[in-house]
């Protein structure tokens, strides 16, 4: 896990990255509530909206901790198990620009 990472979920101290499927264009990222342990949060974020915005797939995570630091209580106030949650376009671009992050906006050398 990168600092990134470990430096939010210290924030959030509530939330841990499980991993992600693809489907469809469709990027499902799973985080796992560490503190009641009764919530999981599904992403679902559309992948050309990443690549649109020149996201690295690998920020992704992150970035959706970042929506769930911004208000965690709202997960526990759900009543399912599961909690979905859709990064539209422009959830994606108020993320970036929350975001202190050398990708947002540019490209980066491979």
């Amino acid at each position: 896990m990168s600092t990134n990472h470990q430096a939010l979920l210290a924030t959030t101290g509530r939330f841990r990255y499980r991993g992600y499927t693809q489907n469809n264009g469709t990027r499902e990222l799973t985080f796992e509530d560490t503190v009641e342990q009764k919530h999981t949060v599904v992403f679902h974020v559309d992948v050309q909206s990443l690549i649109n915005h020149h996201v690295p797939f690998q920020d992704a995570p992150r970035l959706c901790l970042l929506l769930l630091s911004s208000n965690p209580l709202a997960v526990g106030a759900c009543e399912g198990v599961v909690v979905r949650i859709v990064v539209s376009d422009d959830v994606l671009a108020g993320l970036l620009a929350k975001a202190e992050t050398p990708t947002s906006g540019k490209k980066t050398a491979r």
